[in-house]
């Protein structure tokens, strides 16, 4: 072996013997490792955790990814109890922020269920306040910290009254930062899309979760809208969360009106935002089930109102509307029958008018118009029908006083129909 070969090796082995030395030292003073050693002779990495003091331990955990944290607790019991506390400490929400981004949507729902069901357990004494007090704390790092996915898992975990002072925190926080500032510009006739944009952003990452099924976001929404006594203030965040996007611009909108007016029914989907109003249709039927809290159940009246505020916009025709409604029969008719019990005949006959126009067959228009007016008579429901089709598919004088003609039938048999339990009633 040569004299440079010798050389390296008496390096190397210097280097090792070095290497071994100091890391004996550094066993000898160190208590972690004291304590290791005395705990168990076994080299297995998880009894290694469980000799830790809860310090150190917990500093470990911090260095840890989520998926890593949730595999130690299937090693012992004792560390699994250590995993719950860790996450359960408000000092950990810097740490959910960091991590929870990587996790899928399953896994994040998977999560929060699991987190909700350690603050049952430890939170046992006042979980209510507590987990107000988490959600507070969370709501600074809700771009990264699915609230929205948080807030529905806590539904079935906790009592709707207790979810209902959970929301009301969030709520005010959202109002705080969020809405008296937009409120204030919408009072005094100005707009700012940039800050509609943030809003709309902010409420679907704190209260509105789009998977859900239908009826937990319809109960979101209706808790939402309910928090504002006051009309004007509702018809703004109604207008902000399920109206056209950027209402300054009427050319940025939620629906694209264009396709709508074609009859493309893909131009009622809007994927990238709250849904569109079909989603927003279909809530407020959700909202007069049984399966709905009555506390959040909307009468047939304040669902009639806030379809009329949402909707009344320079954006939208009569025909836009008129399609809308008939994904919903239940609001079809609602909407006209509320017109009529305030004796609006005129204004039923124009919602009903556009409503028949769009019907697909004979049966459609039928099935609409009879719930409507129930002491109708079929064959004036068929002549109803009959004549608003002559009309639309005919440009003619003669067509345009038909379609006249046929509005003030429809307003006649109104008339006819809900005088009399308007009289009854008063």
């Amino acid at each position: 072996m040569s004299s440079t070969k010798r050389g390296v090796l008496q390096t190397l082995t210097n280097f090792f013997f070095t290497r071994k030395r100091k890391h004996l030292e550094y066993e000898k003073d160190s208590p972690v490792i004291k304590c290791i050693k005395t705990h168990s002779k076994s080299n297995d990495k998880t009894n290694y955790l469980q000799a830790l003091p809860r310090e150190i331990l917990w500093t470990v955990f911090e260095n840890l990814d989520l998926k890593s944290l949730i595999r130690t607790t299937m090693t012992s019991e004792r560390l699994k109890l250590e995993v719950a506390g860790f996450l359960a400490s408000f000092k950990q929400i810097p740490y959910l922020a960091k991590h929870l981004g990587v996790l899928n949507y399953h896994e994040k729902c998977c999560f929060m269920s699991k987190l909700f069901d350690i603050f049952l357990t430890r939170f046992a004494s006042d979980r209510v306040n507590l987990t107000v007090k988490w959600f507070t704390l969370a709501y600074e790092y809700r771009t990264r910290i699915p609230l929205s996915i948080a807030f529905t898992t806590l539904m079935h975990n906790y009592a709707f009254l207790h979810c209902e002072k959970i929301f009301d925190a969030l709520y005010s926080l959202w109002f705080e930062t969020d809405v008296s500032c937009y409120i204030m510009l919408r009072s005094k006739g100005r707009f700012s899309p940039r800050l509609e944009k943030n809003i709309f952003q902010n409420f679907t990452s704190v209260f509105y979760n789009r998977r859900t099924a239908r009826l937990e976001r319809a109960v979101v929404v209706s808790m939402f809208l309910r928090k504002i006594s006051d009309p004007r203030k509702r018809f703004y965040l109604a207008q902000l969360l399920f109206g056209p996007r950027n209402l300054s611009d009427g050319r940025t909108s939620l629906i694209d009106f264009e396709m709508l007016e074609d009859g493309d029914g893909e131009g009622l989907q809007a994927f990238n935002e709250l849904d569109g109003f079909p989603e927003f249709f279909q809530m407020l039927v959700e909202l007069r089930g049984r399966g709905a809290n009555s506390k959040h159940r909307w009468s047939r009246s304040e669902i009639f109102l806030i379809l009329e505020d949402v909707t009344t916009q320079p954006l939208w025709s009569m025909l836009n509307f008129a399609r809308l409604l008939l994904m919903c029969p239940y609001l079809a008719i609602n909407t006209t029958v509320i017109r009529c019990r305030n004796s609006l005949y005129e204004d039923a006959a124009f919602v009903l008018y556009h409503l028949l126009l769009l019907c697909e067959s004979h049966n459609t228009s039928l099935n609409l118009l009879l719930p409507i007016m129930k002491d109708l008579d079929r064959a004036l429901a068929t002549w109803l029908r009959d004549a608003t089709i002559e009309c639309a598919t005919n440009d003619s004088t003669a067509s345009k006083k038909k379609c006249l003609q046929a509005m003030e039938m429809i307003e006649e048999a109104f008339d006819r129909v809900f005088r009399p339990i308007s009289r009854r009633n008063s």
